[in-house]
């Protein structure tokens, strides 16, 4: 019959590893709700860019800046029309951006010539 016992070190290592999360799940547990009166300020860096003027701007500006930075759409790789569309409608479909479909078209374009390829 063999021995199953662990080496000491390693035994030791099991039991420090078990009380060491013992003690975090008593923590937790303990731990005081946040307090729903106290309110925390934060402030985000400034924009290095700002959208350029062109046509399809305003709704650009009005509708990304919703979530995103211009920042963002400058740092992107350059993307074709197709694709910017793709984004975009994507942003209406799966994230919820509130765009009626007459936008994306202008939007996309708009996308294209800030960073686009050529």
């Amino acid at each position: 019959m063999r021995n199953r016992s662990l080496p000491g070190a390693a035994a030791s290592a099991l039991i420090a590893i078990a009380a060491l999360l013992g003690f975090a799940s008593d923590s937790a547990a303990g731990a005081a709700p946040p307090n729903p009166d106290v309110t925390v300020s934060v402030t985000l860096p400034p924009e290095r860019q700002l959208f350029k003027d062109g046509p399809g701007a305003g709704l650009a500006r009005a509708n990304c800046q919703t979530c995103h930075s211009s920042d963002y759409i400058y740092t992107q790789p350059p993307l074709s029309k197709a694709q910017w569309l793709a984004e975009v409608t994507k942003m209406k479909n799966i994230y919820g951006a509130p765009l009626e479909e007459s936008q994306l078209e202008p939007i996309a374009a708009y996308l294209v010539t800030q960073n686009g390829k050529t």
